[in-house]
């Protein structure tokens, strides 16, 4: 994934963002890929040899972390389980995380954040960024690319629509 698009000079979010680790419902939360036969688009399927390297809710957090760590968003970017209390909390969950097999071949991205903050215990922000992109072939290669500059892509928008917040 590319460097963040914008580097803030100083941070938007005072205090720590802790990025939780993404939801996902069903098949989307294992490793193996999964994809869509565009002749009958209601059905999900696994492809069985070829697996994210993570499952994508570990993955897009420790991406989502790095990302928005690196843009200077706030003053501290960490991921879970280090035992503090956070001042803001950024909870992603993955909506579709897809290759799309057919003519023409693509890729279907997803991704809804809810931001809160514990002071005020409650939801500051809830935003969702779909990405959908043609791909040059069937290949898993090709898709799992273009997924990859979609969540690019989705993380710049969130990044900006969280220092306008």
């Amino acid at each position: 994934m590319s460097p963040p698009s914008t580097v803030y000079k100083t941070p938007h979010l005072a205090g720590i963002l802790e990025v939780d680790r993404f939801r996902a419902a069903g098949v989307l939360q294992d490793r193996a890929i999964v994809f869509v036969d565009r002749r009958s688009p209601n059905v999900l399927h696994q492809y069985f040899y070829h697996l994210w390297s993570e499952p994508p809710t570990r993955m897009l957090q420790v991406a989502t972390v790095d990302y928005l760590r690196g843009a200077k968003i706030a003053d501290q970017v960490v991921g879970t389980g280090l035992g503090i209390v956070p001042t803001y909390t950024l909870i992603g969950d993955i909506k579709k995380l897809e290759h799309v097999v057919g003519d023409p071949s693509s890729i279907d991205v997803e991704l809804e954040f809810t931001l809160s903050e514990h002071a005020a215990a409650g939801v500051l922000w809830t935003n969702s960024y779909t990405v959908n992109r043609t791909v040059k072939n069937d290949s898993v290669s090709a898709a799992t690319g273009e997924i990859s500059a979609a969540v690019g892509e989705i993380l710049n928008r969130l990044s900006a629509d969280l220092a306008r917040r």
